[in-house]
């Protein structure tokens, strides 16, 4: 049996890539804005950076959905300039 060997810094099969609306200082400090899943727009409304490493930033949110906030967990691979939530966390196959 083959093992799986990943070419990205990202693990494809377990995440989706999303668009994100985000804002960056001069400092090279993160503060994602929105975020789409499943074609609609959710406006984050507190975020903290729960872990980083070289290239990859994790950031633990919370999503202002109707008069609900929901917990997303939202990574940031600076390398090739994307965004990702676990698969599970959007509830379907694709996250567009």
């Amino acid at each position: 049996m083959g093992a799986f060997i990943s070419y990205t810094s990202f693990d494809h099969t377990a995440t989706c890539i999303i668009p994100v609306i985000a804002s960056f200082d001069a400092s090279g400090h993160i503060c994602p804005l929105y975020v789409r899943i499943r074609r609609v727009s959710y406006r984050i409304t507190e975020y903290f950076v729960s872990s980083k490493y070289s290239g990859v930033t994790e950031f633990r949110c919370k999503i202002a959905d109707g008069e609900f906030e929901r917990p997303l967990q939202l990574t940031y691979y600076s390398a090739e300039g994307m965004w990702t939530v676990p698969r599970a966390d959007i509830g379907g196959a694709d996250g567009s």
